[in-house]
């Protein structure tokens, strides 16, 4: 592991361990967001994790998935509730559009906006999807997530992905792409 690798795990060890203790963490969860939303913003601003897979082109610290993992490694380790891992697909997904969002690209490494996918409700073997436009807080043929009811939705849209596509950037078939701020 190169000594960036080191200092980053080392850097978000010492964040979990100072602010991620078994007491915050079970408070973090039956929170209404579902995670630490200041843990998660000294993640983005110290540490850079949203941006970690986005390029420096559209707003991100130009890392890779492999920078990602270490951070989600530490945050695995400490049980540790966070967006970062939706947030880190849905760039990677952004990421795979022959024209990328930039707009959604940027919120996302930024932290103001936060990733996920869902599951439709209405695929048989988890056929491919495009990304869902959101209506009154619900996807349309999509199970709502009731973790993101606090803020506007931001509309994006994402071309479907081939199976190569998917496997290239480690992407599940059938899951559209939901980003809330």
């Amino acid at each position: 592991m190169s000594d960036e690798r080191e200092l980053l795990r080392d850097t978000v060890a010492a964040l979990v361990a100072k602010h991620a203790s078994p007491a915050a963490v079970r408070d973090a969860m039956e929170s209404e967001p579902g995670y630490d939303e200041s843990l998660w913003r000294l993640l983005c601003e110290q540490v850079g994790a949203a941006a970690l897979v986005v390029p420096e082109e559209f707003g991100g610290a130009g890392g890779t998935l492999g920078d990602a993992a270490v951070v989600l490694e530490e945050l695995g380790k400490g049980l540790v509730p966070s967006p970062l891992l939706g947030t880190t697909l849905a760039e990677l997904a952004l990421l795979a559009a022959d024209q990328p969002d930039a707009d959604a690209l940027g919120s996302l490494a930024e932290g103001g906006a936060i990733g996920a996918f869902i599951l439709p409700v209405d695929a048989p073997g988890l056929e491919m999807r495009h990304a869902r436009t959101i209506d009154g807080g619900s996807a349309s043929g999509a199970l709502p997530h009731e973790g993101f009811g606090r803020g506007p939705i931001l509309r994006t849209s994402v071309p479907p992905f081939t199976m190569s596509e998917c496997s290239n950037h480690g992407l599940l078939s059938g899951l559209p792409l939901i980003v809330a701020d």
